[in-house]
């Protein structure tokens, strides 16, 4: 078994690659790919979204991280992955404390779950929606 890191990451960018060539092959076959040309043409479409999402988790990321909320970037880029994208959410856990409930960053912490979670999780979500229909 291999345990170089480098390598292994390189390995499973290959095999999704391969996937992705082999999705590529079956539209080939008409029965499958009238099926999958509307979905793969979708994926491609949603280009815009995509940037505009990412620009809204980044600087939410970034807001999160600015907090001092003693959490790392890569802590906070996950906090807020799972805020936003999974919709799973603790403010005492966002906010990295268990004082009290009027402690100023879990004040903080709740105004940025609310903001978040409708603009990102509601509002960019239903774009999306809108977006494929």
């Amino acid at each position: 078994v291999v345990e170089d890191t480098a390598f292994c990451t390189g390995f499973g960018v290959l095999v999704f690659c391969k996937w992705s060539r082999f999705l590529v092959y079956l539209r080939q076959i008409k029965v499958i790919g009238i099926q999958i040309l509307p979905i793969t043409q979708t994926m491609w479409d949603m280009g815009p979204f995509l940037l505009v999402f990412s620009l809204y988790f980044l600087a939410s990321v970034n807001m999160f991280y600015t907090l001092r909320t003693g959490y790392g970037f890569m802590q906070c880029f996950m906090q807020v992955y799972q805020l936003v994208v999974l919709g799973s959410a603790d403010s005492s856990e966002l906010a990295n404390t268990d004082g009290p409930p009027g402690s100023e960053y879990l004040i903080v912490a709740n105004i940025m779950l609310i903001f978040l979670s409708f603009v990102i999780g509601v509002s960019l979500m239903n774009l999306f929606l809108a977006m494929l229909c």
